[in-house]
């Protein structure tokens, strides 16, 4: 259960990161990223 936890708060962060960066840098970068 611990394990579940930590693999959604780490999925939730690289959200946040990826959505932070296509913020700063633009929307081109998306085709990049996906």
């Amino acid at each position: 259960k611990k394990y579940l936890i930590y693999l959604l708060e780490s999925n939730v962060v690289e959200v946040v990161f990826i959505g932070g960066v296509v913020l700063i840098m633009g929307p081109e970068l998306l085709p990049v990223l996906a």
